[in-house]
């Protein structure tokens, strides 16, 4: 016979529902139904905001910048492409590539790491390499026989970040 969690905390876990045990006390009730639906939307809310958390610790980014930090005033865009086509993240439905040219300290891995943690809070699954980091990585992993495993999966990757400064010799 199976034994059935007897304590709220025991049942929450086994019903796999984490969040559950710290946030009924703070929700109001009115009725069973709207309690039990302000239950389980503050459980799925707290669920993807865990899931954008490890979203944006598996991306690998050297800083947290989002686009509200980003000045836009010295940007040249290309008559294509505008400030809401970018920030919207409206390339990445239409598989397009954006390359970011400038001089040293002019802010593309701002944006770049900024458009990344906006795909990270839209539920993409994002990847930021310095380019030598990368470069080795794959290195590394053909070496030791998991070439095939890491391009699997980044195969899975909805963005790819390569940052390139790193070949870049600084003054």
């Amino acid at each position: 016979m199976v034994m059935v969690p007897e304590s709220l905390p025991e049942q929450c876990k086994a019903l796999k529902l984490a969040h559950v045990p710290s946030l009924y006390p703070e929700l109001e009730y009115h009725d069973r139904e709207q309690y039990l639906t302000a239950l389980f939307k503050a459980e799925l809310e707290a669920r993807q905001a865990g899931k954008i958390r490890r979203l944006i610790h598996r991306a690998g980014f050297l800083a947290h910048k989002t686009l509200e930090d980003f000045d836009w005033t010295p940007v040249t865009l290309p008559t294509s492409t505008t400030v809401t086509t970018l920030s919207t993240l409206a390339f990445l439905e239409r598989h397009e590539n954006v390359l970011a040219l400038g001089a040293i300290g002019t802010g593309k891995t701002l944006l770049a790491t900024a458009l990344g943690l906006k795909a990270c809070t839209a539920g993409k699954v994002v990847r930021f390499y310095r380019c030598l980091d990368l470069a080795n990585t794959l290195l590394d992993s053909h070496r030791q026989g998991g070439l095939g495993k890491l391009m699997a999966d980044l195969e899975k990757v909805d963005l790819i970040i390569i940052d390139v400064d790193c070949f870049i010799q600084k003054h």
